[in-house]
């Protein structure tokens, strides 16, 4: 009698589940390691837009002007709105002028948020003039071309936001007004001294309900419109992701301290 040996082995039927269970293994890992690798970049980009506030908001606070250009500034005697000039004039060297601070404008349609130097006048001008103690005093404007500002010099910076998009801009007492721009202003030359912190001069910060607009038009808006600016104890900014249903809200100020930060993540875009 003969025996017919039997070969061992797997049927195609088996096969084919073999190879469903280990691609949906290998599927669900992939997954798992690109949304660990997406949360991962989420909070690093987190992290360094919030470095980029503060460093901002630190800059001012201890008068640090990046030079991107030399330019001269004057300020006539009638104390009207100071005058800017692209003729090369050695920083510190501009007298009637002063280096006030820093605006930060945002606008959902750019990947980018723009940074101004913002200058104002250091004296009052007219007979009994004395150093600039307020906006309207200062009468600050930003050292960027616009139309009514054709032949000024431009120290604007353009920051990108890599994977993020601008959402939202709330500023004041509850955070319920909204803004595209936000202004860091050092303590004005005539009031240095009042506002004296552990040695260090108070930045504040002034908004208003100022809408989104092309660069130009922003640097006309501040122009006519800085004096009328408000100070404001808290801005909040919200950034929606572009990778990952998440939103990022960095808060400035708050509790009297309008030097500090704070930030979150929420999911879904910005409120």
């Amino acid at each position: 009698m003969r025996h017919t040996l039997q070969r061992g082995g797997f049927t195609i039927v088996e096969v084919i589940i073999v190879l469903a269970v280990s691609s949906t293994l290998i599927m669900s890992g992939l997954l798992i390691f690109s949304g660990r690798r997406q949360s991962t970049e989420f909070r690093q980009a987190s992290r360094e837009i919030q470095s980029q506030i503060e460093d901002i908001i630190n800059n001012v606070t201890v008068g640090y002007y990046a030079k991107t250009t030399d330019f001269s500034c004057s300020a006539d005697s009638s104390g009207s709105t100071p005058t800017l000039s692209t003729t090369p004039t050695q920083q510190g060297a501009n007298l009637e002028c002063v280096f006030l601070g820093r605006a930060v404008q945002f606008n959902k349609n750019w990947d980018y948020y723009i940074i101004y130097n913002i200058v104002g006048r250091r004296t009052t001008g007219g007979v009994f003039s004395r150093a600039v103690a307020n906006m309207v005093e200062a009468k600050p404007i930003l050292a960027s071309i616009s139309s009514s500002q054709s032949s000024y010099p431009e120290t604007s910076v353009q920051q990108r936001l890599g994977s993020f998009k601008f959402g939202s801009m709330k500023y004041g007492t509850g955070l319920s007004n909204d803004s595209s721009a936000v202004a860091f202003i050092s303590p004005f030359p005539g009031v240095i001294g009042a506002d004296i912190t552990s040695g260090s001069p108070v930045l504040k910060m002034y908004s208003a309900s100022i809408p989104e607009q092309d660069q130009s038009v922003f640097v006309d808006w501040f122009r006519a419109n800085s004096t009328g600016l408000l100070e404001t104890p808290q801005v909040e900014i919200c950034f929606d992701s572009q990778s990952t249903d998440q939103s990022f809200y960095v808060t400035i100020g708050g509790s009297n301290q309008q030097t500090t930060t704070s930030s979150r993540i929420d999911a879904g875009a910005c409120s």
